[in-house]
């Protein structure tokens, strides 16, 4: 149990289980609020257990802690007694005090589509398979322009892969439109 005095007043103190969140009503000023309560961490005696060294990661609020843990939302160094573990995963104070003031926290991204690299192969695709050019050469250039500004890449990257899918798709359409062409005045030359 631990006691833990009344936020508005701080005459009233209340009794309230370690680790449970209770909703209390102050005697003194008649105030209801929610409490979560922990007790402090036991010393073990060891002063120096969590005091940092050179080569050691400090903590990104405390400097003279080392850093155990990494926060699995935004990915900072911290130590362990800003690390929160919620559902499974260590979850720093910034990050829970960002989702307690409405701002969503947005899931670590692992894997992220290349839509440059995806028009440049549709684009390349025909130069194996000529047949096809008909189809992939406009997919590539609707591929290249639809995710033109979706974000490429976690890592910085050039649209370059885009650009020239681009330019291979209308050299290809340029290249099946002379075809078309030649074959139709051939057609009309040896068909008289």
């Amino acid at each position: 149990m631990i006691r833990v005095p009344c936020p508005e007043c701080r005459k009233a103190e209340m009794t309230v289980e370690n680790g449970m969140r209770m909703e209390m009503t102050c005697p003194n000023c008649n105030r209801a609020f929610d409490i979560l309560a922990f007790d402090p961490p036991e010393n073990t005696g060891c002063v120096t257990q969590n005091r940092i060294s050179d080569t050691d990661p400090a903590c990104f609020d405390h400097p003279g802690k080392r850093a155990e843990h990494v926060c699995d939302l935004c990915g900072r160094l911290i130590c362990p007694l800003c690390a929160f573990t919620i559902a499974g995963r260590r979850i720093c104070t910034h990050c829970i005090s960002s989702r307690r003031n409405g701002r969503p926290i947005l899931p670590l991204e692992h894997r992220r589509a290349l839509y440059d690299g995806l028009a440049f192969r549709i684009a390349l695709w025909p130069t194996i398979l000529f047949y096809f050019t008909l189809f992939t050469a406009p997919l590539a250039i609707f591929t290249a322009v639809w995710n033109w500004r979706k974000p490429s890449s976690i890592l910085p990257r050039t649209r370059i892969r885009s650009i020239a899918a681009i330019l291979i798709a209308l050299m290809q359409i340029v290249l099946i439109v002379i075809l078309l062409i030649a074959i139709a005045t051939a057609i009309r030359q040896y068909g008289d």
